[in-house]
């Protein structure tokens, strides 16, 4: 079974709902389900696993229907909260070649790096999402997530 939420379409539409409740506070909804099935087909048939497919090919395919950033990255989430690390992992990079200037989706990759136990390339991403990004917010969520990665505490790098 694909992801969990594609048992009906209120289901599909509730979830997305959530997500982009989290992630886009206050602002209106529009689910796009044709990412929805097609990364569900890819899901099914071991897309998302075989190694031998690129990110960057996968990511071609899915350009024309996706919409932004957010709905990509709300649907590694959801993947990564199903332990599909590996699935998650490939919809962050096929996000990272559609928004190559996102430090959400930067950090968002860096996590799920993290999250499939590669702590080198998520230190790598969590820092260069860092260098990007001007929001105060996100910044202390993505310095959460390097120190993880780093095997820090975060009282460790506040003064004494």
């Amino acid at each position: 079974m694909a992801l969990s939420l594609t048992a009906s379409t209120n289901i599909l539409h509730y979830h997305w709902k959530k997500i982009c409740s989290i992630l886009l506070p206050n602002q209106p909804v529009t689910p796009n389900y044709h990412s929805f099935a097609t990364i569900n087909k890819w899901l099914d048939d071991g897309t998302l696993l075989d190694e031998n497919i690129s990110s960057h090919g996968l990511a071609i395919q899915l350009k024309p229907l996706t919409n932004n950033e957010y709905e990509l990255n709300g649907i590694g989430y959801l993947l990564l909260g199903q332990n599909k690390k590996k699935e998650a992992l490939k919809i962050f990079q096929i996000n990272d070649y559609l928004y190559l200037e996102s430090a959400n989706v930067i950090s968002s990759l860096g996590e799920g790096y993290l999250r499939n136990g590669d702590t080198t390339n998520a230190v790598l991403y969590l820092e260069r999402s860092l260098e990007q990004n001007k929001n105060p917010q996100a910044v202390q969520g993505i310095l959460d997530v390097l120190y993880e990665a780093k095997g820090l505490k975060k009282d460790v790098l506040k003064p004494a």
